[in-house]
Formats: structure tokens, C-alpha cells, sequence
């Protein structure tokens, strides 16, 4: 013990107190012991064609006390009612004894273009579990359904994964390459808080300052190391992206 002191330090440097921070990107990777509990409770409804039951269970399973990103209605006792938040996209739809539907809108087309028609054509054959479709109203959804006797708990995580992620990139995609759509919803998305804003806008000018001195010092040289210095923009571009910008 004594040589690991020596050899890491006996004393660290007191840590700078602030707000709380998260920095990098949302993950679901991570569930608790109740989660996994749900999870198995919804494999035995399943198995027991209790499908209702493992419905509300799969939900527990999926949601997170700290972002509250289920919402699960059971105004009438035959039929469940849910919403999931991805990103700034909202999954929403609902189950019964005979099926369980999900749909995601994307964005709403003022006129209906063969180039972004095609397009989604062309993306129905990536899709694994669900299909790009138009509604009455000209928006563009991304919609899942299944009968109940074949809602597995494992098709249903991957078909809503694909569902909300897809949604959730899919509409800045469509809206920047084709002209012809709007924004089908206004999202939901929110202002960081003032003080994270502050934290976050010094560690932004922190990292470029420093990442100019390493260019302005000329080590390592760009004549024997041309390609050093674009690893190093590239560094900085990436700790902004996944750092610093929310997702």
C-alpha cells in the first residue's frame, strides 16, 4: 500500500465545484437491477400469452426515472396507450390483446416529389423491422406493428430502436436535402440551463486555445508530420461533437 501511495500520490488536487454537468450522449446501455427484473416478468407474460401484461412490463423495462422518457396511458383496461422520447422525436402508439402499433412522424411534405419518394422507397429495403409510410396529412412516418401472438419482448426493443433512431435522424437529413418538406412537429427540444451553457462555452474556448498552441508551437513539424495537424482539428472537432452537443 505504502508503495502505491508513493507511486500515484498520497493527496489529490481538490475538485472545482459548479452545477452538474453531463457532458457526451444519452445511453440506455446501462439499466438497473429493476429494469432487468421487468424485463423477465415481461418474457413470462409473453410466454403465458398474457400479452397486455408483458406489454407493460417491456415499458418498465425501457423506462428511465431520470429522463421520464415512457408514457404509458391505460385509459381503457383492453388497450394500452404509450409515448417514447427519442432525441427530438416522439415514438408513440399502442398495444392490444391482438396487436401492437408504433409510429414516429418525421416530417410533412407540402408536395409530393419523386425525389424524396424514391428515397424512402430505397430506405424501406434497410429497414429490418419497420416501413416509411404517408399519412392523410401528407406526413412522413416511420411505422412498426406487429400481431400480439408474435410481439416477443426482443422484436419489440429492436423494431422501436430502429423506429426512434431512424426518426430521430432521418428528419434533418430529409429537411436539408429536400426542399419540398417542413418540420411535421416542433420537437422537444429544450434550453440547456444558463450555467451549463457557461461550463460547456469554457471548456469550448479552453480546448481551442489549446489546440492553436499546439499549431502556433510547430511541434510535432508539419514537414516531417504533415498529417499531425489535421488529427489534431479533428481531435477538437470530435470532442465538440460528442462532448459538448446534445443528443
Amino acid at each position: 500500500m505504502n508503495f502505491l501511495q508513493k507511486l500515484f500520490g498520497r493527496t489529490s488536487l481538490p475538485l472545482e465545484e459548479g452545477p452538474p454537468i453531463r457532458f457526451g450522449r444519452y445511453s440506455d446501455s446501462y439499466k438497473s437491477k429493476q429494469q432487468y427484473e421487468a424485463w423477465d416478468r415481461s418474457l413470462e407474460a409473453f410466454e403465458k400469452e398474457d400479452y397486455l401484461e408483458s406489454y407493460r412490463q417491456f415499458f418498465q423495462y425501457l423506462h428511465d426515472p431520470r429522463e421520464d422518457n415512457v408514457i404509458l396511458r391505460e385509459d381503457n383496461p383492453a388497450r394500452l396507450e404509450f409515448e417514447l422520447l427519442q432525441g427530438s422525436r416522439k415514438v408513440h402508439g399502442y398495444a392490444d390483446r391482438r396487436r401492437f402499433r408504433a409510429e414516429a412522424k418525421i416530417a410533412r411534405a407540402k408536395d409530393l416529389s419523386v425525389g424524396f419518394l424514391r428515397r424512402l422507397v430505397e430506405e424501406n429495403f434497410d429497414l429490418k423491422y419497420c416501413r416509411y409510410a404517408l399519412d392523410e396529412e401528407n406526413n412522413i412516418l416511420i411505422v412498426f406493428d406487429t400481431h400480439s401472438l408474435d410481439s416477443s419482448p426482443y422484436k419489440l426493443y429492436h423494431a422501436l430502436k430502429e423506429a426512434a433512431t431512424k426518426a430521430d435522424k432521418q428528419d434533418d437529413l430529409l429537411l436539408d436535402e429536400f426542399k419540398s418538406l417542413e418540420p411535421a412537429e416542433s420537437g422537444f427540444k429544450e434550453d440547456l440551463p444558463e450555467a451549463e451553457k457557461a461550463v460547456k462555452y469554457r471548456y469550448l474556448t479552453t480546448e481551442i486555445q489549446r489546440a492553436f498552441q499546439e499549431l502556433d508551437s510547430g511541434k510535432p513539424d508539419p514537414n516531417q508530420y504533415p498529417g499531425a495537424y489535421a488529427y489534431l482539428l479533428l481531435s477538437l472537432c470530435y470532442k465538440f461533437d460528442y462532448l459538448l452537443k446534445p443528443e
